[in-house]
Formats: structure tokens, C-alpha cells, sequence
């Protein structure tokens, strides 16, 4: 089996008859004049080399030409590039790279932990307002309930004593003056905290901010439109927290003159100038005429 792996690699032999019919090259130079010598095929013409001349003397001189100097040159030697090299520089990128990365995440994981502190900070302080506004709405709510119970306790006592009071004008008017003192202290505990009655008097120009229209009445007196003719409900507003100004809560409910051209008074024209009546003196009536028994009475009738 070696043998015949052996002659695979030897060289072919081709005899130059061979040759010379199928256009084989000998190897040697032995067969290649063998091959010159015996086949009839007339080999390519060289090119000749330039003689030297007595004529041309320039070009002994010179020796050869450029061309045969450029083509004896050796070429240009290509630096070669070590597949190591290679493996180095890319190591060496990759490297960088991994520690870019490595930079980047640690940078990544400290923000994201501070947001995350940040944020739990932000969460705790927000459940702690939360709790404070809870606990102060529970403290004034509470505070508020208290007084309204007391006021309500000093409502239905005075509606029990004058349930059994007797119906006296004396009883009215206590009963009309302890109503008002109800109204005034409901004020007071609201005016405790911040809210504050306001009122109107009658003849002040109607304000839409401030007030609402419950009636309107028509006149025709245009120096009456949109003033206030009276006062159904108090108003309420609440201060605000620069203490400067107020928000109005319920506007006050007032009853309005609305101008109405039909009812405006017709001017009243003076009566046209008559001539006096020509007026008769009465005459005296004569007296009547007495009898002269006039005077004298009637005889009585005789009773039956």
C-alpha cells in the first residue's frame, strides 16, 4: 500500500514522442532538447538581446535598459500579519469594552439605588403627611361636632320650656328673642373656625359674587334696578391662608327690584283752563199765607 502511494507522488514520465503530439513539456532539459531535436514544432522566437555597435556607443555605456532593471528588482515585501496579532488586538478591544460596560452597569446599579432610596423617602414623608392631615381633620372635626352638640342641647331645652309655657304675648317675644340668640351662636362657632357671616342692608347695589337673587320684584323706578329690596339669608365666607382675602361659601340669598318699563308712571298733564259757570241768586220764597184761626188749636176727638 506505500509502494502505491509512493508511485502516486513520482513524476509522470511522458516520452517525447508523446509529448510532442499532446503538448506535454518534458521536465528535464535533457528531454526538453530531446523534444527540440525530434518534433517538427518550431519554438516561439526570444527576444534578442541588443548587440553592441561601434555605431551605438551610448548603449554600452548605459548598460542595460529600464526595463530589464525594473524586471530584476525583487518585488515589494508585504508585511505579513500574524493571526496572533490579531487574537491581541481584539483581545485587547474586547477588554476595553467589558470594562465600559463594567463602568456603565456599576454606574447603573448606584443610580437605580439611590432612586430607590430617593423614592423610599419620598413614600415615608408622604405617609407621614397623610397621617398628619388625617389626624388634624379627626382633631378639628371633633372639635367642631362638640360645639354644634352643646348648641343643640341649648336648642331642645328652650323648645321644652316653651312647649310647656303658656301661649302669652310675654312667652312670643321671649320665645322670637331666644330663636335670634340660637342664630348668633351657630355665628360664633362658626366664625371659631374661619367661616364668617356677612349681610346686606336694603338699598345697596345687588353684587353677583357675593349674592344671589332668591326674589325679584319689579318696579318701575329705574333708580331701583338691581338693588337689594331685602335680606332672605345670611351670607358665608371663609378666610383663606394669606389672610387677605376670603372665599365665599354660600353667597347671601336677597330679593332684587328688576326695572320694568311697563310699569313707569305716565306723566299727569294739567287740565285745561274752563270759564267760570254763571251762577243764579236763589229768590227769597214768600211766606205762606196764615189764617186768621190759624192759631187757634184743633178741637180734640171726641172719645167714642
Amino acid at each position: 500500500m506505500n509502494n502505491d502511494a509512493k508511485d502516486a507522488d513520482a513524476p509522470l514520465q511522458v516520452p517525447p514522442e508523446l509529448a510532442s503530439s499532446a503538448g506535454v513539456l518534458p521536465e528535464s532539459a535533457a528531454d526538453n532538447e530531446a523534444l527540440t531535436e525530434g518534433s517538427s514544432v518550431e519554438a516561439a522566437p526570444t527576444e534578442a538581446a541588443p548587440e553592441t555597435t561601434a555605431e551605438n556607443p551610448a548603449v554600452d555605456a548605459a548598460g542595460p535598459s529600464e526595463s530589464t532593471a525594473i524586471e530584476d528588482q525583487p518585488p515589494p515585501s508585504v508585511p505579513q500579519i500574524q493571526r496572533s496579532d490579531v487574537q491581541k488586538v481584539v483581545s485587547a478591544e474586547t477588554e476595553k469594552l467589558l470594562s465600559k460596560m463594567a463602568e456603565l452597569q456599576a454606574a447603573f446599579d448606584s443610580k437605580l439605588r439611590y432612586d430607590e432610596k430617593k423614592q423610599a423617602i419620598i413614600d415615608r414623608q408622604a405617609a407621614e403627611l397623610e397621617s398628619f392631615k388625617k389626624g388634624l381633620l379627626e382633631k378639628s372635626t371633633l372639635a367642631f361636632a362638640q360645639d354644634l352638640i352643646a348648641e343643640v342641647d341649648s336648642a331642645e331645652k328652650l323648645a321644652r320650656y316653651y312647649e310647656a309655657a303658656e301661649c302669652t304675648e310675654d312667652n312670643f317675644r321671649k320665645l322670637k328673642k331666644a330663636l335670634k340668640d340660637v342664630s348668633l351662636s351657630l355665628c360664633d362657632i362658626l366664625e371659631k373656625y374661619g367661616i364668617l357671616s356677612y349681610r346686606t342692608e336694603p338699598g345697596e347695589t345687588f353684587d353677583p359674587r357675593r349674592q344671589r337673587a332668591r326674589l325679584t320684584t319689579k318696579t318701575g323706578d329705574k333708580a331701583l334696578d338691581k338693588t337689594v329690596k331685602a335680606l332672605l339669608g345670611a351670607g358665608f365666607e371663609q378666610e383663606r391662608d394669606d389672610g387677605a382675602s376670603t372665599k365665599v361659601l354660600r353667597p347671601e340669598l336677597v330679593d332684587v327690584y328688576v326695572f320694568d318699563p311697563s310699569l313707569v308712571p305716565a306723566p299727569e298733564t294739567a287740565p285745561a283752563p274752563t270759564e267760570p259757570a254763571e251762577t243764579e241768586t236763589p229768590k227769597p220764597e214768600s211766606a205762606p199765607a196764615q189764617n186768621a184761626d190759624a192759631g187757634a188749636p184743633e178741637p180734640a176727638a171726641e172719645a167714642n
